[in-house]
């Protein structure tokens, strides 16, 4: 009886060592099943991240590339506008400097025909009115060829016109070149195409009055320019040491001709002009900066 109770419990005791072993081995099987899913997981999560980073780059390399596409196209069409927008510049510079220079030669043949003419007349009048003609339609064939022969097609180079022009007006009477002396003061480099042919007619004129008129005598003179800016504004001065203005001539009202034409040309400007006659003759001519500009 004794041995039967102790098979008993042996049997018991082996069956619950088996279950418990089993138990444990099924755990154990859980465990690694569980530590398995967890690594598939790990696994599929670095899969997918592996994946996105790829698929970002790719979508960047592709954004890059077509960005890049996109700037060389637009940069060769920007370079094809610049071409042609240059050439155009550069054929109306071409157009320019040919107008300019056509203009030039028409106006020295009408100067060339007025001296002509004033050759083949014999009142002194008549040839001096011609000879200022020809001066006047010379002043501005010097603004066109200044304009063909330079770089800045807008502008006249003041000085460049100041000389050959002074020049060009002593020849024209016949004046020693030690008899007058030309102080000039030139501030303006250049001067806009609309400002400075009625400038140059009005230059010639008050040139042309002054070594007329101011030394008629024969003495020797001094003939005072300044043209520059004051306060925003152009400013010419022509100032003689000649006996000065007659009393009784007006510029407004019984003016000559040049004293006439210079009204009208200031009008244009929209600028105005006073007469000082106070140790010789001082004009002085003031152009509104938003004129001058």
């Amino acid at each position: 009886m004794l041995n039967k109770q102790k098979d008993d419990r042996i049997t018991q005791l082996t069956t619950e060592y088996d279950v418990k072993e089993k138990d444990q081995k099924i755990s154990l099987l859980n465990t690694q099943n569980e530590l398995n899913t967890l690594r598939i997981e790990k696994s599929n999560r670095q899969k997918l991240l592996y994946g996105i980073v790829a698929l970002s780059f790719i979508i960047c390399a592709l954004a890059l590339y077509y960005l890049l596409r996109l700037k060389s196209k637009t940069n060769k069409e920007l370079a094809e506008k610049n071409d042609i927008i240059l050439k155009a510049l550069s054929e109306k510079d071409i157009l320019l400097r040919e107008i300019h220079h056509r203009v030039k030669n028409n106006l020295q043949m009408i100067s060339a025909l007025l001296y002509l003419h004033g050759k083949s007349v014999d009142d002194t009048s008549a040839q001096e009115a011609l000879m200022e003609s020809q001066n006047r339609v010379q002043s501005m064939a010097m603004i066109h060829q200044n304009l063909y022969q330079n770089d800045n097609l807008l502008g006249v180079s003041v000085k460049d016109y100041m000389d050959k022009l002074m020049n060009h007006l002593i020849s024209s009477y016949n004046i020693e070149q030690d008899r007058i002396h030309i102080n000039k003061v030139i501030n303006i480099a250049h001067v806009d195409v609309d400002t400075v042919i009625p400038l140059a007619l009005i230059i010639n004129e008050l040139i042309s009055n002054a070594l007329k008129y101011a030394f008629r005598d024969g003495r020797n003179g001094i003939i005072d320019i300044f043209f520059g800016e004051r306060n925003g504004d152009i400013v010419l001065e022509v100032k003689d040491n000649g006996p000065g203005l007659p009393k009784n001539v007006n510029k407004d009202e019984n003016g000559n001709f040049g004293f006439k034409l210079i009204n009208i040309l200031t009008e244009r400007l929209g600028a105005t002009w006073t007469t000082e006659s106070v140790d010789g003759t001082k004009v002085t001519l003031v152009v509104p900066h938003k004129k001058a500009a």
